[in-house]
């Protein structure tokens, strides 16, 4: 979740027989699967200029959506829940966009349709998928209340709140307190962030408690330069954050209490884990007959599209170019946005696509949950306040401006 600043906003069960398809009411449909960030911007842009006889129309599972950067900084008491979220609703009646709140679990280019969970089929003449990815070992974090995965983050907030309750309802009670344990599983940008503003927290409110932050790898922060990881593994340290690196965390037990358990069968206790590991693509894809990687996320061209006839596109997680790579970001989300924009409008009038050209270097700041970040730029990295206020204000207005 690490935060890179956002450009300003410019001037399926075969065997169950699909209901019937949405009536047309415009010569083009364009439809958006998912409510990540790049299509929120889109959103928004079609408020400003709406392409003439044809309609937008966004397609999510929740009603709100949630801007990842500030996530962290919930859980440390900065931000509270309205800030970080959109309500998607108010935004596409004011964008003049159709919202659908159903999971799409189809998608079919040669009938053009996508078919949802429990609303009638939606035809589409243009359509983009930002459905966001799911963390690895889904089997683990969906069956342990003990395992709350970041993802959906729409609904993050609740379901660590709603366990946190009952972990100090059943732990802090009588004289005695005994000392909870907490685990953060993934030592990528995302669970570092986690675990030192869920210390913060712990901090603040004085609770008894220790954090411990599981990476498989041999170091954290991988993809970062040796500096900057080596800035914030003395930081982890210094507020107390136990780091366990060379620890794939396979399973979970129950026995005499909670225990993780690694890929050589050693186990940890703990009363918490934040799941924060990987990137696997949402189950869902595996119904939409496009073409897919062997890792299943999807394949896009330069164009970022996936289909030609009819014009297909992915952006965010779900999509991996064939001739570039980016990291799967909110950031790299937003990047792809303004090429989206532009191509969503060519495929509709007919015109070329241009092509997607990732920034060799971008600005990355971790929030470190006391009000200072850390921050990385190329082969310069440093923590400081002042990368805080700044990685707060632009979070800050670009989610006012969705709001």
């Amino acid at each position: 979740m690490a935060a890179t600043f956002p450009p300003p906003l410019p001037a399926v069960s075969d065997s169950v027989a699909s209901p019937p398809a949405l009536p047309r009411t415009s010569e083009h449909e364009i439809v958006l699967i998912g409510g990540g960030l790049a299509h929120l911007l889109i959103v928004k842009w079609w408020g400003r200029q709406p392409l003439a006889n044809a309609r937008l129309t966004l397609v999510s599972a929740f009603d709100k959506a949630a801007y990842a950067p500030m996530l962290p900084g919930v859980l440390a008491g900065q931000y509270n829940r309205d800030d970080f979220q959109i309500d998607l609703e108010r935004l596409c009646k004011r964008c003049g966009v159709r919202l659908v709140v159903d999971r799409a679990i189809r998608l079919s280019p040669r009938d053009r349709m996508v078919g949802l969970s429990h609303l009638p089929d939606i035809p589409f003449d243009v359509a983009s998928i930002n459905l966001g990815s799911v963390p690895a070992g889904e089997a683990l974090w969906q069956g342990r209340r003990v395992v709350v995965a970041i993802k959906p983050m729409a609904n993050f907030v609740e379901r660590l709140e709603t366990r946190l309750a009952e972990l100090f309802a059943q732990r802090l009670t009588g004289g005695a307190q005994p000392i909870l344990r907490f685990s953060v599983v993934g030592g990528g940008a995302a669970g570092v962030e986690l675990a030192l503003c869920l210390e913060q927290r712990l901090h603040e409110r004085q609770w008894p408690a220790e954090v411990t932050l599981y990476e498989a790898g041999s170091t954290i922060l991988p993809g970062f330069p040796p500096e900057f990881r080596q800035q914030v593994r003395q930081l982890l340290t210094k507020r107390g954050i136990t780091v366990q690196t060379e620890r794939r965390i396979e399973e979970c037990e129950d026995a005499d209490g909670i225990w993780l358990v690694d890929s050589n069968g050693e186990a940890f206790a703990t009363d918490l884990a934040l799941w924060a590991i990987g990137a696997r693509p949402p189950a869902v894809l595996a119904g939409f007959d496009l073409p897919k990687y062997k890792n299943g996320f999807l394949t896009v061209d330069d164009s970022l599209s996936c289909c030609a006839d009819p014009p297909v596109f992915a952006v965010g997680d779900v999509a991996e170019g064939k001739s570039w790579k980016v990291p799967r970001s909110a950031a790299a989300s937003v990047q792809m946005a303004p090429l989206l924009w532009a191509n969503l409008r060519a495929a509709v009038q007919g015109h070329a696509l241009r092509a997607y050209r990732p920034r060799a270097n971008q600005l990355q700041c971790l929030n470190l949950g006391d009000g200072t970040a850390a921050w990385s730029w190329g082969r310069f990295s440093g923590l400081s306040r002042l990368a805080w206020k700044f990685k707060n204000l632009a979070d800050r207005r670009f989610v006012e401006r969705l709001q």
